[in-house]
């Protein structure tokens, strides 16, 4: 008899329970992005710039080279206005095609855009005379979406930095234009470049017994993987137009009022895979990069044989431990301070948003972030990161930089 009393009030109370957690994620007033650390609100900018010196080699129409610019920037403005919505400028066609293998099908992206992020589009910036630091930032190759790594933008700026992400069309899955023109992933030849990445993975990194073996297969790598190197060098292009731009006056101040208030005095770069890459090389080629971070990737271009002078970071999981071997090559004879952050167990998208999307199968998400709590994960990065840019772009000494640590879940390094 208890039983069936039980029962009968255990089965409505379930119902509730389904019905209450079904609302709540449908909810769109939720978000699965870790809420921002600083004080700012966060506004977002879209700018489009066309490089009238170069023609764009990967397009049969012999157009200008364009990039895409998403800025996202400090502001106290927000009152009532609701925030922007997730992966909104995506196709959810493109992302399920990007991410498939990745678990990522039309269901959940559908789930997904529906979550909130912390940031309004459109917002007047601070509004008074503070000035922000300057971080730029480039995504990675062929999966890289800028508002993939929202919760690395958005934190930075709350902490009172402008982020200006670019992203490259054609090497990235999809751009649409002002004129309503669309740029898609060149999916073929970018999968030339995993074929001689699978190759040189395969064949490279043998017999590597000795430093000096060690250093002549990193300098082979390098050779061998000619399609992605060329692709960080038309990046590093792309991003150094994009300095130009901003340190134009006249030309930014018509287009975007944020420019008012960017501290061109302090300008930092970091990136995602190829993007981490591309830091480093506009670390070495512009004097006015104060300091930068390469989030995962082998460092391809001319720091190997041309040391970097200014503050760097490398942040790298065990996803590519051939890249991790080349960098302890490519980067020792840095002048400057180096650090080097470890995420142990980690893979190639616990520094995107990957580490927090909801409801990716376990199975799924191991493939995509590592067998580490992806929380915590992009907590610990964001900490480095701010730690880092405050310590060399505003002047504010951290004792987190200066104590290494090794545990079970990070390595940190100071080398220099």
């Amino acid at each position: 008899m208890r039983c069936k009393h039980l029962n009968f009030y255990v089965f409505p109370i379930l119902c509730l329970i389904i019905s209450i957690t079904a609302k709540a994620f449908n909810d769109s007033s939720q978000t699965f992005l870790l809420k921002p650390t600083g004080n700012y609100d966060i506004g977002t900018k879209e700018l489009f710039l066309t490089d009238s010196t170069r023609i764009e080699t990967l397009s049969k129409s012999k157009t200008f080279r364009r990039i895409y610019v998403k800025i996202w920037y400090p502001t106290k403005n927000r009152t009532d206005n609701k925030y922007d919505k997730y992966l909104t400028s995506y196709p959810k066609e493109i992302i399920s095609d990007i991410f498939a293998s990745h678990g990522l099908n039309n269901q959940l992206i559908d789930s997904i855009v529906k979550f909130n992020t912390f940031s309004v589009s459109e917002l007047p910036i601070n509004g008074n005379t503070e000035m922000f630091p300057l971080i730029l930032f480039n995504p990675g190759f062929y999966f890289g979406m800028v508002d993939f790594y929202t919760s690395f933008m958005e934190n930075l700026a709350s902490h009172g930095y402008i982020v200006c992400s670019i992203n490259h069309p054609y090497e990235q899955p999809f751009i649409e234009f002002p004129n309503g023109e669309k740029t898609f992933l060149k999916k073929k030849k970018a999968q030339l470049g995993y074929l001689q990445l699978f190759l040189a993975n395969k064949f490279q990194f043998r017999k590597r017994n000795t430093p000096k073996k060690v250093e002549i297969i990193t300098r082979n790598y390098l050779h061998k993987l000619s399609i992605l190197d060329k692709v960080v060098r038309r990046w590093t292009i792309d991003t150094q137009f994009f300095l130009n731009y901003i340190k134009n006056k006249d030309s930014i101040s018509k287009q975007i009022d944020v420019y008012s208030q960017m501290d061109l005095n302090n300008i930092g770069i970091l990136g995602q895979s190829l993007g981490g890459a591309v830091a480093g090389e506009i670390c070495l080629n512009d004097s006015t990069i104060k300091a930068g971070v390469n989030m995962d990737c082998f460092q391809f271009g001319k720091i190997i044989d041309n040391p970097l002078k200014v503050p760097f970071m490398l942040i790298q999981s065990e996803h590519y431990i051939d890249w991790n071997i080349g960098n302890s090559v490519i980067y020792r004879n840095s002048e400057s301070n180096f650090f080097k952050l470890t995420i142990y167990k980690s893979k190639h998208f616990v520094f995107s948003d990957a580490a927090l999307i909801p409801l990716v199968k376990t199975e799924d998400k191991i493939k995509l972030i590592g067998n580490v709590d992806g929380v915590q994960s992009i907590n610990t990065i964001n900490k480095y990161i701010l730690c880092f840019f405050n310590q060399y772009l505003k002047n504010i000494k951290s004792d987190l930089l200066e104590k290494e640590t090794n545990n079970s879940i990070i390595k940190f390094e100071k080398l220099k």
